[in-house]
């Protein structure tokens, strides 16, 4: 018979060293804009920097899902900014890339204005190149556009005309 917490484990993806009822809690509402309820949890001492099983953090869901008063939160708490998914951290997509490819302005630009970096690979430029130029917000592009880092410069792909 599985545990609760395995069972979350198994729901949520989580590593077992992570799998606490606490921790999927605040995951969860770090994605669905729960600050409240994220900040109650940080105060519990869960790991603002708790880890899922695919890499993904609390920074990384709020990033995603847009919800900009929780990374914030985040930030202020402590949370790494460029910590990116996956098993290495240093390689994988950064908060700014996950709120740039969901659209999400208001995160993009917030997250620049802290310093944070795209930081990506080669397997990951054509895709995000492609995903740059066919954003609807001109503004969004131009953001994104400013962030890029080392060898992905603006001048080498430039925004679709409208």
């Amino acid at each position: 018979m599985l545990t609760l917490c395995a069972a979350l484990a198994f729901v949520f993806s989580l590593a077992p060293c992570q799998a606490d009822a606490q921790m999927v809690a605040l995951i969860h509402a770090s994605g669905s804009g729960e600050v409240n309820k994220v900040s109650e949890l940080v105060e519990r001492g869960v790991n603002i920097e708790g880890v899922a099983l695919d890499g993904w953090t609390p920074l990384t869901n709020a990033s995603s899902n847009g919800q900009l008063d929780v990374v914030k939160f985040l930030l202020s708490h402590g949370a790494h900014i460029d910590r990116g998914t996956g098993d290495i951290p240093e390689k994988g997509v950064t908060p700014l890339f996950l709120a740039a490819f969901n659209d999400h302005v208001d995160v993009v630009q917030f997250l620049i204005s802290k310093g944070g970096h795209l930081k990506l690979d080669p397997v990951l430029k054509e895709s995000f190149i492609s995903r740059v130029n066919s954003f609807k917000n001109p503004a969004l592009a131009e953001l994104v556009k400013s962030a890029l880092d080392g060898d992905l410069k603006t001048e080498n792909y430039p925004t679709k005309s409208p």
